[in-house]
C-alpha cells in the first residue's frame, strides 16, 4: 500500500490518491485482496501514522465507487496520502 502511494506521488499526480485508484493498483499485484482487507490495512497504516486519510467533501450522491470509500469515524475517507514521517516503503 505504501508502495502504491509512493508510485502515485512519483507519477506527479496532483493531490491525494483516491482510495479506489489505490485499491486497483494493489489489486493488480495482489488479486486475492478483498475490500475488507484493504480497508483494514488503511486503518492500520493510519493508526500507525504512516498515512493520512482525507474525507470526501462533496455530496454523497456524487461519490464515485462508494463501496471502496472507507468510513473513518464520522467521515467518509476517500483519499490517502503519505505522511512525511511515516513508515518507509
Amino acid at each position: 500500500m505504501l508502495d502504491g502511494l509512493h508510485a502515485w506521488r512519483a507519477a506527479d499526480h496532483l493531490g491525494d490518491c483516491p482510495v479506489p485508484a489505490l485499491f486497483r493498483g494493489i489489486k493488480a499485484v495482489a488479486p486475492r485482496l478483498t475490500i475488507g482487507q484493504f480497508h483494514d490495512a488503511l486503518r492500520s497504516l493510519h493508526a500507525h501514522h504512516a498515512i493520512y486519510l482525507h474525507p470526501w467533501t462533496g455530496p454523497l450522491y456524487e461519490l464515485p465507487e462508494p463501496a471502496l470509500a472507507l468510513l473513518a469515524g464520522h467521515e467518509i475517507a476517500y483519499y490517502a496520502s503519505l505522511r512525511e514521517t511515516g513508515l518507509a516503503a
